[in-house]
């Protein structure tokens, strides 16, 4: 997603992305990041990565609805939940319909908002039918676009296969190269895996470095230095789904109170599938093997080195 307006004066948004979709009787959301935001200066573009819908092929109904929306959390820090709690209602549910009901129309609810939430950036909200094999096909390497207001969204759509095979999650010591502070930083991290959407939410397992508090870091420091491996297991399945989703928020934690927020450092994100799609390839379904994912992320006053071992048993 790129970020044309951040609705922020002179400095970065904190943007937060939420999602919704529907087909038949069914309706799955997600949100991103898992914890807390996105630093965007005007123009950023957020790899955001996030599964927002999966469903077996003999569930769908005669349509799937695709809705997302980004916000800045400046002054509307609710918003996420308020959107949990909305959203699924906007979807007319009635057997096989996906049909809107004109009185909660999201993207009309949406922009009467405006003028209540100044910090709304944008709102995408489309229905692909069964005739149009619900938007994928043998051009699944197209990008969808869609701009409204001042956000533009992109997305695949793709079918997949459930691995159903042991699946590891490594978090790799985390390289800190600015830390955001003038001296040493009080770091962070969360991380989120996910395979599967369990009812309408992600199946999603979230962890926290240190559990609580934080831990101390300069310039040119490592988070981690010390880790064994069983500790830093972020994700195990003895039966992997149809996608694994990944995300680690590395920050600097300062007092918001005092109108100094806490600082990304960066938040790396990626998904991939497994067997083939339509020429695609995800990871194989028939061998086993240890695969590294991951690279150089940053915020706006400090960034990080993030890697992962995803190991298919």
């Amino acid at each position: 997603m790129q970020i044309l307006d951040n609705s922020d004066s002179g400095g970065p948004g904190e943007i937060e992305i939420f999602s919704g979709a529907s087909t038949g009787d069914k309706v799955q959301n997600a949100r991103f990041p898992v914890k807390q935001w996105h630093e965007a200066p005007n123009g950023t573009i957020i790899s955001v990565n996030l599964p927002i819908f999966c469903l077996p092929e003999d569930q769908m109904g005669d349509g799937l609805r695709l809705f997302m929306m980004a916000w800045d959390d400046d002054d509307v820090q609710n918003w996420k939940e308020w959107a949990v709690e909305n959203v699924p209602s906007w979807f007319s549910i009635n057997g096989q319909s996906i049909a809107p009901n004109p009185d909660q129309d999201p993207t009309n609810y949406l922009k009467s908002m405006r003028e209540q939430a100044a910090d709304f950036i944008g709102v995408y909200d489309y229905t692909y039918t069964r005739e149009e094999n619900w938007g994928a096909g043998p051009d699944i390497g197209k990008v969808y676009w869609a701009h409204n207001r001042n956000a533009v969204f992109s997305y695949r759509i793709l079918y997949t296969e459930a691995l159903n095979r042991p699946v590891e999650v490594r978090l790799n010591p985390i390289d800190i190269y600015e830390n955001g502070d003038s001296f040493d930083a009080e770091i962070y991290v969360w991380t989120r895996v996910a395979d599967f959407f369990n009812g309408n939410v992600l199946g999603e397992v979230i962890s926290r470095f240190p559990s609580s508090g934080t831990t101390s870091k300069s310039d040119n420091d490592v988070i981690g230095e010390n880790w064994q491996p069983e500790w830093k297991v972020i994700f195990d399945t003895p039966e992997a789904g149809p996608f694994l989703y990944w995300e680690v928020g590395v920050w600097d934690e300062d007092n918001p109170s005092l109108l100094d927020n806490h600082d990304m450092l960066g938040i790396y994100s990626g998904y991939t599938f497994f067997g083939n799609s339509y020429g695609q390839t995800g990871l194989s379904k028939e061998e086993a093997g240890s695969y590294w994912a991951g690279g150089r992320v940053n915020g706006t006053k400090g960034d990080c080195d993030i890697g992962l071992q995803i190991i298919i048993k």
